[in-house]
């Protein structure tokens, strides 16, 4: 692919309109189609809005908290039984290896931390049904640390 020389415009310009949106399908063109660095950013924000909005076109909003946009980590939140940074429950005395969470978890959805760093599953730690098999993960095992009184253990995971 052959570099193509973009004109530069002298000032800074103004939006025309703040309605305006390019379609997926030209958003795919956009380097072809630019003549000016303008016609570039018209791409990139018709496709920053499309992140944001969908294919709905006139959506700017000055104020996200005002009209109920939420940020992307307000957004993360409202994953359906993900839970973030979860203190383990367990005794941290030098001897002890066993945690618990608080709730159930799905299997090969749990990152487990150590005092901040993340610990990797079947190296540092395993993970189990406290109940038997078919009752629920809820159970953590520390194989390659035994957390002392100041370490903090957290969990992230998706609960059942």
């Amino acid at each position: 692919m052959g570099s193509k020389t973009r004109l530069r415009y002298e000032a800074v310009k103004v939006a025309d309109l703040t309605d305006d949106q390019k379609t997926a399908a030209a958003i795919l063109t956009a380097l072809a189609a630019s003549v000016t660095q303008e016609d570039l950013q018209e791409f990139f924000l018709s496709q920053v809005k499309r992140i944001i909005h969908g294919d709905n076109p006139g959506n700017w909003y000055d104020n996200f908290v005002a009209s109920g946009i939420l940020s992307l980590q307000d957004l993360t939140g409202l994953v359906v039984g993900r839970v973030w940074n979860v203190e383990l429950l367990g005794l941290k005395d030098g001897i002890n290896r066993a945690f618990t969470t608080p709730a159930d978890f799905l299997p090969n959805t749990q990152s487990i931390w150590h005092n901040g760093r993340k610990l990797h599953p079947a190296l540092d730690y395993l993970i189990s049904e406290s109940g038997g098999p078919g009752t629920g993960y809820d159970t953590v095992t520390m194989v390659s640390l035994i957390p002392v009184s100041h370490s903090l253990l957290t969990a992230d995971y998706t609960a059942t």
